[in-house]
């Protein structure tokens, strides 16, 4: 889906726009909201201005208010260009309650259009899962390091994300998304630099070459790439020496 919002990702405009308009009332945000946010998040990827910006927070929290933040980031850039114009506030007032009714609205529109069953038994179970998996891409896709720097990965490494990302045609090939925004399918990008570390910010502090950072937590955020970003980085984070065949390094 997130590929659809890159705008010129499929063939032609006309479909791009009828398939896209599709998708963002199936998600509450419409076609134009949706396209705003995606391409905040890929000009100010992990700085204040990025909607989909998860510093500071549990994906917990991540997860359970991703439109409160979008609306302020995205609000923040409008207000940047269009702020000092002399009916900003009046218009930005309205849109956020046409914005807010239209989420009423839309929803009850499938309620109507599906009837009781189909409403609470597909639509909702599909809902919620494109809105988690679309925190999930955004949250472990963008890893923080102990450095300071934030990187944008792929992630491919087990089941869960083999299988996600057949599905999602390589929604976790984040890396290749913000590299090529046009593709509708990452997994089909050969890139001559796809080793090299694509950072979103750089690095801030200087490591120690003496010391590394393991990550532990539980089997369930090691399993699903949490136990290595943002707060539960933060918080599985141990300091060790650096080994080298098995024996602590002596750089100095």
């Amino acid at each position: 889906m997130v590929q659809i919002f890159g705008v010129r990702s499929v063939s032609t405009k006309l479909f791009n726009r009828i398939v896209g308009e599709y998708c963002g009332y199936w998600v509450l945000y419409g076609f134009t909201n949706f396209s705003l946010v995606h391409i905040l998040h890929h000009q100010h990827s992990d700085d204040e201005m990025d909607p989909v910006n998860p510093k500071g927070m549990s994906f917990i929290v991540f997860l359970s208010a991703p439109m409160r933040y979008m609306i302020k980031a995205a609000k923040a850039y409008l207000f940047s260009v269009h702020g000092k114009e002399e009916d900003y506030q009046k218009i930005m007032k309205a849109q956020t309650v046409v914005f807010h009714l239209n989420l009423v609205l839309r929803l009850a529109i499938w309620y109507i259009f599906l009837g009781n069953f189909l409403f609470l038994f597909f639509y909702i179970p599909s809902f919620l899962t494109i809105v988690t998996i679309f925190a999930h891409i955004n949250y472990v896709c963008h890893r923080d390091h102990v450095d300071g720097s934030v990187e944008i990965v792929n992630l491919n490494h087990n089941l869960y994300y083999k299988v996600a990302n057949f599905f999602t045609m390589g929604g976790y090939f984040h890396k290749n998304h913000h590299t090529n925004m046009k593709l509708f399918n990452p997994m089909s990008l050969e890139h001559k630099h796809s080793k090299k570390k694509l950072l979103t910010i750089q690095s801030k502090i200087y490591l120690n070459p003496n010391e590394q950072y393991i990550f532990t937590g539980s089997f369930i955020s090691k399993y699903f790439s949490l136990n290595s970003v943002w707060i539960h980085g933060e918080r599985n984070r141990v300091l060790a020496p650096r080994k080298f065949n098995e024996h602590p390094t002596s750089w100095l």
